[in-house]
């Protein structure tokens, strides 16, 4: 064996696993994923300047959101939620994986978990979460003022006032 041919970087080892049709491999790839890209080196910038951190952080949110996609339509949220949380850890800023985290709840009938997401993303998306106001019921009317985007907010209303059924198949209603 030659030395460059045992060389790579964790970036071609996710692409080559996450690549093709098959979803347990993109499963494979979004394990790999320890935290945002670059975090923690010194003297990266020029990951964020060239736009490569960003290409990196959209690879790994575009796999999870796929793979999420299809586990929700298998009807496993749990799957889902595992994706989409990796997701989460290269891109804590991405709205679409919170919208991917409350389909996931839905499906797994963990209405407390929906709130609980969107309490988290507000949080990220308000001022870091120095407002003293809580979220819980009630607070639909303030959610709109805040910085979530109408798309996720919409969504969040729709799905909070479906009964969803509970993990046992029972009517869960918090």
């Amino acid at each position: 064996m030659r030395l460059a041919d045992s060389v790579g970087t964790d970036v071609d080892r996710f692409a080559r696993v996450a690549e093709g049709p098959d979803p347990d491999r993109w499963k494979d790839a979004l394990a790999l994923v320890r935290g945002r890209p670059f975090e923690g080196l010194n003297l990266a910038d020029w990951a964020v300047l060239d736009g490569t951190q960003a290409q990196l952080e959209a690879m790994v949110v575009g796999t999870a959101l796929k793979a999420a996609e299809h586990f929700l339509r298998r009807g496993s949220g749990e799957e889902a939620e595992w994706v989409i949380r990796r997701g989460l850890r290269a891109n804590p800023y991405d709205e679409r994986l919170y919208r991917g985290l409350l389909w996931a709840m839905e499906k797994m009938g963990n209405r407390a978990g929906m709130w609980s997401t969107m309490a988290e993303l507000r949080c990220l998306a308000t001022d870091g979460g120095t407002r003293s106001e809580g979220l819980g019921p009630g607070t639909e009317g303030r959610m709109r003022q805040s910085c979530v985007h109408p798309t996720t907010t919409a969504l969040f209303g729709e799905l909070i006032q479906r009964e969803s059924p509970a993990v046992r198949g029972e009517p869960s209603r918090l």
